[in-house]
């Protein structure tokens, strides 16, 4: 049985997470043939995959940045201005500080409680 692909879609690390987890429980993939892909995906998500989400819409939506930009800073969830200036150094347009301290202001609130 050959498949196809329907359509392609960038998404954060959560998210990627959190399809990996539903296909293991609703076709019933051994855990132990994606071992490697699930370890990297829990060590490097920094939030849930609804909240990486609204990360992504939020900062699209408001700052009008790329996506691929948006899903890159919902990954790394950055604490500094520093640390994102440097993510947004390749967006078409400068970002004053209070738009920086803006986002940072929108990561915060979706970021994981330890």
């Amino acid at each position: 049985m050959s498949k196809k692909i329907i359509s392609v879609e960038d998404i954060t690390i959560p998210e990627a997470l959190k399809l990996l987890e539903d296909m293991l429980s609703k076709y019933g993939i051994s855990e132990i043939e994606v071992s490697d892909v699930l370890t990297y995906l829990r060590k490097f998500s920094k939030t849930d995959a609804e909240s990486a989400r609204k990360i992504v819409e939020e900062l699209v939506s408001k700052f009008g940045i790329a996506r691929m930009t948006a899903i890159q800073i919902a990954n790394i969830m950055p604490k500094y201005v520093e640390e994102l200036r440097t993510i947004l150094g390749l967006e078409k347009r400068e970002f004053t500080e209070e738009e920086l301290q803006e986002m940072l202001n929108i990561i915060d609130r979706y970021r994981k409680k330890k």
